[in-house]
């Protein structure tokens, strides 16, 4: 590649991380905005987690069982329970904050 190239390739990277980046933190707002709507009309924080979102992509399988009674594996479980019981916006901001710093490295 030519230098040329790879200026054109890192700016455009950066505008990527850029979008990502202000695109994530404007949809995690968005997420906690609309739980605190919820929690503010019905007096009923909303469970928005990922454990909400998984929970019927797995249901049924040997991994849902495992996480509903483990049998091993127990600080493996209970890693995996708390960061499936973080709030989704959580998740959508460390998601799009990773992502940005990966895309905007040269």
């Amino acid at each position: 590649m030519s230098v040329t190239n790879l200026k054109k390739t890192s700016h455009v990277r950066q505008r990527v991380a850029i979008f990502v980046g202000i695109g994530g933190l404007t949809l995690a707002a968005l997420v906690l905005i609309g739980q605190l709507y919820v929690w503010f009309k019905t007096g009923h924080w909303p469970d928005l987690s990922l454990a909400t979102l998984v929970a019927p992509i797995i249901s049924g399988s040997k991994l849902s069982a495992w996480l509903d009674n483990p049998q091993s594996w127990y600080v493996l479980h209970l890693a995996i329970t708390i960061l499936i019981g973080l709030p989704l916006w959580v998740w959508i901001l460390c998601c799009a904050t990773v992502a940005m710093f990966v895309l905007k490295k040269d």
